[in-house]
């Protein structure tokens, strides 16, 4: 991504129409020529451009952006609807349905190089979808970018029920990459709909992001070295996870469904399935990594799997959870029983030791096993 041109002199120049900026300032839209630090702007007429950003605010600006029924945000272009080049900034979408912030090519809404905060300060981007979509036809659509070293960073996204967001290529991307002493974070609260064409979300820098979903992700979810936690509390998630390589990576699932396979990168990091239902194939990339912790009532079957390319190190059976391995594996370096563990009426495969407590419970069903270990 390229950082564009900001400033009073582009904005009025190169991205609005005679009419289009003639309706803004009727509307009182724009608060001034000036961009004061402070201002609120109502859209509730849509914008069609062809070239350029939509919005490209100068930097230093801070404020609110309503998009209110009639309203929308469309760029056939390929720069993208909206750039954002300074925070702090809310953007709140309360568009009709099918309208919001739509690019045909480009992101729907970039921030790259953020620097407000400067040496010391904290910036931050909140977008709320409450109503209508965030899209990008053939390109992406929220990119968070590479920020100012110097500078903590707080981006916030919040989807309501029955809204959208959705891209070609990957839906929400971060390349976060501020230094360890800022806590700079993207939290993702999704109760709508998340899809991806190559990527639901995307981490490719170090630091952290936070999903909690009660609604529907649809495509991968990948992190590579920044801390990546998920919690489902309904709805689903479908598509793979890849919790890359940070120490402190957990999934939880609550209720709702998790279908698809899950990649673990750190011995350190964790699987918590405490309830709701997981389908789908829990390795490490290299073997002896992880804890999975099974916290309810939860069935592999033969789709299913844990550690089958490359083992686990502790698989938790706690007390009162039951696991039933329905024609599945389950490889890992140590197995704790301390709930029930039953190997279902066909043949199946657990390798690791087993360790026991009063508590524990194996049945072996009717079919022939294979356990391999101490």
């Amino acid at each position: 991504m390229r950082r564009k041109k900001t400033g009073t002199r582009y904005f009025f120049e190169k991205i609005f129409t005679k009419n289009q900026l003639f309706i803004l300032l009727l509307s009182n839209l724009m608060i001034s020529s000036a961009f004061s630090a402070d201002f609120t702007t109502n859209i509730t007429t849509q914008i069609n451009s062809t070239t350029g950003d939509s919005i490209s605010r100068a930097d230093g600006d801070q404020g609110i952006y309503n998009i209110n029924s009639g309203g929308s945000i469309n760029v056939t272009g390929s720069d993208g609807a909206f750039d954002v080049n300074s925070n702090p900034l809310t953007i709140n979408i309360n568009a009709d349905a099918g309208k919001g912030i739509i690019s045909d090519l480009g992101y729907a809404i970039a921030d790259i190089d953020s620097d407000l905060g400067g040496s010391e300060g904290t910036s931050s981007l909140k977008i709320n979808l409450n109503s209508g979509l965030i899209a990008s036809n053939r390109g992406g659509a929220i990119a968070i970018g590479q920020f100012s070293p110097e500078s903590e960073q707080k981006f916030t996204i919040n989807t309501l029920a029955n809204t959208s967001i959705s891209a070609y290529r990957v839906a929400i991307e971060s390349s976060m990459n501020s230094p360890i002493s800022f806590a700079s974070t993207l939290t993702i609260s999704n109760a709508g709909n998340i899809s991806g064409g190559t990527s639901a979300i995307k981490s490719t820098g170090t630091r952290s992001i936070g999903v909690v979903n009660s609604g529907t992700i649809n495509g991968k979810i990948i992190a590579t070295t920044g801390k990546l936690t998920i919690f489902n509390t309904a709805g689903s998630i479908t598509g793979s996870i890849d919790l890359g390589s940070n120490s402190e990576s957990v999934i939880t699932l609550s209720n709702g469904l998790i279908d698809g396979s899950v990649k673990i990168g750190h011995n350190s990091q964790i699987i918590n399935l405490n309830g709701g239902t997981y389908l789908g194939n829990i390795n490490g990339s290299s073997a002896s990594l992880g804890t999975v912790n099974i916290n309810s009532n939860q069935t592999l079957n033969s789709s299913s799997s844990i550690g089958s390319t490359y083992s686990i190190n502790n698989l938790n059976i706690n007390s009162g959870a039951l696991l039933t391995l329905n024609s599945s594996s389950v490889s890992a370096t140590n197995i704790n029983l301390l709930g029930s563990l039953n190997l279902g009426d066909t043949a199946t495969t657990i390798t690791g030791n087993i360790v026991g407590s009063g508590s524990g419970l194996l049945n072996v069903g009717s079919a022939s096993h294979a356990v391999n270990g101490k």
